[in-house]
């Protein structure tokens, strides 16, 4: 996997617009939502994943 493929939480506060918290309740709230994996201690996620997912939300008209 290239690094270009990988998205860290701050990568996601600046696509999504909202704070880490937001996305760390995200996370465990929103079944639809990206899970992250882990790499030592950060959170990151395959932008393929996040790619869709925001397609999907723009089809359905949420976030």
């Amino acid at each position: 996997m290239i690094m270009e493929d990988i998205l860290s939480q701050i990568d996601l506060t600046n696509i999504f617009k909202v704070t880490r918290g937001t996305i760390y309740l995200w996370v465990k709230t929103k079944s639809d939502f990206p899970k992250p994996f882990k790499a030592g201690r950060r959170l990151l996620w395959k932008r393929s994943e996040i790619e869709s997912y925001l397609e999907s939300s723009r089809q359905e008209g949420r976030r």
